[in-house]
């Protein structure tokens, strides 16, 4: 901490107080403000963290976490056995790759692959829309505390307990919506299978504050670049329509390809977990001579004929 004396000199501040203890909430609110949030090891709730490569370590893991323990270290077992070192793209003039992943894989039952969606199945997003424009705006002191909050919630919740039900579903085909937003993974997850979708605009769930950023007009620096790459395969899409289609998200939800009669089940299975609730948002389809991917729409309903007297 520092603050600009009546001298006009940078000075350190120096706090006595004679009852620590009596102000501890103070006390405290001053060593995270000192230390940003990045306490030394003495001070950090976890001091350590064990990481299993794979569930076969995780006994032995869970024995270095006891003497870790007993030692009087904070340490703690990574629940998911999956750590994120890092990973982003670069703009350099060097090319540099670094990512690594190490490890055994699932067996080939508990592994759902983009390929394998089917005419008929319906879209389940088991996560709201609008990181991306929320994130955009926040950086520039745009956004409520309220959809900071929501935004920061939303992307903190793994996808264990959906991966689960998902696969318990029979799930068809999945993908998470990240970076390339709702538009870019779909039609990664359509294009293959020579397939099509029609999204109805209404059943997308956006995170609080989402849908009045997009009416103010404020996009994330990526949106152009996701408009430019899968424009051409969309169609009947609203400038509000596009503003969700191609929002990068940050730890996004999962897009689910599921057999029509299962959704429901599959919803109710997400609620009785605990989880949030999740939306039907489109179908599947087979594919059509044009070149659209991607039909943005009112209702999914099929238009019912009318009997008119003779």
């Amino acid at each position: 901490l520092e603050y600009i004396g009546s001298d006009n000199q940078v000075h350190q501040p120096v706090m006595i107080h004679r009852a620590p203890f009596g102000s501890f909430e103070r006390f405290i609110g001053c060593l995270i403000e000192h230390f940003a949030g990045a306490f030394p090891t003495w001070l950090a709730p976890e001091q350590v963290r064990v990481l299993t490569i794979s569930e076969k370590s995780e006994a032995w893991g869970r024995e270095v976490l006891a003497m870790l323990k007993a030692a009087g270290v904070r340490a703690t077992l990574d629940a998911l056995g999956v750590a994120l070192i890092g990973g982003h793209t670069l703009t350099s003039e060097v090319l540099s790759v670094g990512l690594s992943i190490t490890g055994d894989g699932p067996e080939h039952e508990a592994v759902i692959r983009q390929s394998g969606a089917r005419p008929g199945d319906t879209l389940w997003l088991t996560r709201p829309l609008g990181t991306g424009v929320l994130l955009a705006a926040d950086m520039r002191g745009e956004a409520r505390g309220a959809w900071v909050a929501a935004v920061q919630t939303s992307m903190l919740r793994t996808h264990a307990v959906g991966s689960r039900l998902a696969l318990e579903a029979g799930t068809h085909a999945a993908t998470d919506v990240t970076g390339f937003g709702l538009a870019g993974h779909l039609t990664n997850l359509l294009r293959p299978a020579g397939l099509s979708a029609r999204i109805d605009r209404n059943a997308i769930p956006l995170l609080p504050g989402a849908r009045e950023l997009f009416l103010r007009g404020l996009r994330s620096t990526a949106h152009a670049p996701n408009r430019a790459a899968f424009h051409a395969l969309v169609e009947g899409a609203s400038e509000l329509d596009e503003a969700w289609l191609y929002d990068p998200q940050t730890a996004g939800g999962l897009l689910l390809a599921v057999a029509s009669a299962a959704g429901p089940k599959l919803a109710a299975a997400f609620l009785a977990a605990g989880e949030p609730p999740i939306a039907c948002i489109g179908r599947i389809e087979a594919s059509r001579d044009r070149p659209a991917v991607l039909s943005i729409v009112d209702s999914l309903a099929e238009p019912t004929a009318t009997l008119r007297p003779a």
